[in-house]
């Protein structure tokens, strides 16, 4: 199982998106299988990773070795640490996702002409960019800004409850 989320984690989702709209055609829903069948890959292996750091702590040893069931050292141990640091990396990977999703619509595969896709304004904006370059600067914007907000987010609310 993890030389495939190994192999998974080394596709990059324009790749994917492009051989799945060969294969199921072009559309939103294409582009966004591609991005979810890539980008739950690294929540997987950093789940993974926080859990087996978990499962080495002196406080879950301790628990194990006075006869503590697995339910117990699960709901105890293991998820109150996995949790937080899973959310976190979820949110800050929202603007990852939607960059992916944006150059899919870019080069075609995602959103159809004219609908209110990143990716596609960008698009369409690129053969006015010498006589009107801020029609560019709407979609580049919207998606630094979703990164920044994803960011904020993450330090303030999903850091917060860990902290409590």
């Amino acid at each position: 199982m993890q030389f495939f989320g190994d192999a998974m984690n080394a596709v990059p989702a324009i790749l994917l998106g492009l051989i799945l709209a060969g294969v199921l055609g072009r559309s939103m829903l294409t582009a966004a299988i591609a991005v979810f069948l890539v980008g739950w890959i690294p929540l997987a292996a950093h789940c993974v990773e926080v859990a087996n750091e978990a499962a080495a702590s002196g406080h879950y040893r301790f628990a194990q070795t006075m006869g503590a069931s697995r339910w117990h050292l699960l709901k105890l141990h293991v998820l109150p640490m996995t949790i937080p640091a899973v959310a976190r990396h979820a949110v800050t990977r929202i603007a990852h996702n939607a960059i992916a999703l944006a150059a899919l619509g870019f080069l075609g595969v995602g959103a159809g002409v004219g609908s209110p896709d990143w990716g596609v304004i960008l698009n369409e904006s690129t053969q006015y960019l010498e006589r009107a370059p801020w029609l560019a600067w709407g979609p580049m914007i919207g998606l630094a800004s979703l990164g920044v907000a994803a960011t904020i987010a993450t330090d303030r609310f999903v850091g917060k409850r860990q902290a409590d």
